[in-house]
């Protein structure tokens, strides 16, 4: 696993240890900046980005949805 990215926030790096201990270093995992990481899940929420087309094309949002760092609850 690559280095920790140390400019996730402390409490951005304990929420995702929570939901994923394997995830602490999402930005780094996922090559998303967590601004970009923040922008899909917005647009998964508004509902601009659809669950079929995330899970045809982007196969780390898939990753995601299956780990449970985007919830049912956002894709309405």
């Amino acid at each position: 696993m690559e280095k920790v990215n140390t400019n996730l926030s402390q409490k951005r790096q304990d929420e995702l240890h929570n939901i994923d201990p394997e995830y602490t270093d999402i930005a780094s995992l996922s090559r998303l900046s967590m601004d970009e990481f923040d922008a899909i899940k917005s647009q998964i929420a508004q509902g601009k980005i659809e669950r079929e087309k995330i899970q045809q094309n982007n196969l780390f949002i898939q990753d995601l949805l299956l780990k449970g760092l985007i919830n049912e609850s956002e894709q309405t």
